[in-house]
């Protein structure tokens, strides 16, 4: 049995930034990713604390080596030091300009779904989260849970309530989403941490 901890940060470009409630500013300013990098090495950190032997994977539209200054250094320590993996992904279900610029880059949850997929390996659970989350206990009882029912998604806060197993396939209904293969149930308004083999 093992494990995947994924999380990821999409960089927003100059001309195509979104609109954030909880960091004001242009969402291309360096100030205002490195907010959101400096949750990512809390969470992939905590992560590593709570999974020593886990497989670490950040999914990013950009390298790691495109960040300088202290930020740069913390996450290729992180890399380096605590064998995260930071995989490069296009952002190929961006819904464009035209589309709200509320929360954008949310979208890209679908690519980083997308690539942990294709690892496919049946004895191994991955968990795709929000950086802006702390690991405070072991993840023993979620990769259980992901393996015996082979999927779990859950909004934080709301409990097991919105646990549904893949022998339970998605239907046409309005509260499951499918993604090139992958699908995901939101049982309540909002993005769900998922999990899953």
């Amino acid at each position: 049995m093992s494990l995947t901890v994924a999380t990821w940060f999409h960089a927003d470009e100059a001309g195509s930034e979104g609109q954030y409630a909880q960091v004001p500013g242009s969402s291309s300013a360096r100030r205002f990713q490195a907010v959101y990098l400096r949750c990512l090495v809390v969470c992939m950190a905590s992560a590593r604390r709570q999974a020593p032997s886990a497989r670490l994977v950040i999914l990013s539209n950009v390298g790691v080596d495109t960040f300088d200054g202290r930020i740069g250094h913390m996450l290729r320590r992180l890399v380096d030091e605590l064998s995260v993996e930071w995989a490069a992904v296009p952002y190929t279900f961006n819904p464009g300009l035209g589309w709200s610029p509320a929360w954008r880059n949310q979208f890209y949850v679908f690519d980083a779904l997308q690539y942990l997929s294709a690892d496919g390996a049946p004895d191994r659970a991955t968990v795709l989260i929000d950086s802006d989350i702390v690991i405070w206990r072991s993840l023993e009882t979620l990769t259980h849970d992901c393996l015996q029912d082979g999927f779990v998604s859950y909004l934080a806060g709301y409990g097991r309530e919105c646990r549904r197993s893949r022998n339970s396939p998605p239907g046409p209904s309005n509260n499951s989403l499918v993604v090139r293969g992958v699908w995901s149930t939101r049982c309540r308004p909002g993005w769900p941490a998922v999990g899953g083999r």
